[in-house]
């Protein structure tokens, strides 16, 4: 599988499109720290739209906001220092994790087949951990732990 899809005329992401291509619009709420962001795509002549094939496409992590200071750390997922990270992967397609603390704590995993099912989902993760401090419910089964690829 490459990283060339069919994006709806009408969606957001196809509408922010160039032919030269660049960087897919994000919006992160406050809070996030952004490390990587190459999560490019361009639109192609046939009106398909090619995104970056790369296994490192994001990384943002989170730190506590201020006034959790006094706040016990298992009360309030903001204090675990989450991190996302997402990637292209062939034979899976774009892959997303949220990590608290690290790889060896994966609480979300999930995958999408277009670059637009990426955004949304990353989007609304970033916002569900930064405004509720809440992790998202896809989660991996207990203890089958993960091995980053």
């Amino acid at each position: 599988m490459e990283p060339i899809f069919r994006l709806a005329p009408d969606s957001p992401l196809a509408a922010g499109l160039t032919d030269g291509g660049g960087l897919v619009p994000l919006r992160a709420p406050g809070g996030w720290a952004v490390g990587h962001k190459q999560l490019t795509a361009r639109r192609l002549p046939d009106g398909r739209c090619e995104a970056n094939g790369s296994e490192d496409l994001f990384w943002a992590r989170t730190a506590p906001p201020p006034w959790l200071a006094e706040v016990p750390p298992d009360e309030d997922v903001r204090r675990r220092e989450p991190h996302l990270d997402a990637g292209w992967y062939a034979g899976t397609g774009f892959r997303l994790c949220l990590l608290a603390p690290d790889w060896d704590h994966v609480r979300s995993q999930h995958t999408a087949t277009r670059p637009d099912g990426l955004v949304t989902t990353l989007e609304t993760w970033m916002a569900l951990v930064s405004r509720h401090g809440r992790l998202p419910r896809r989660c991996p089964p207990p203890g089958t732990g993960h091995t980053p690829p």
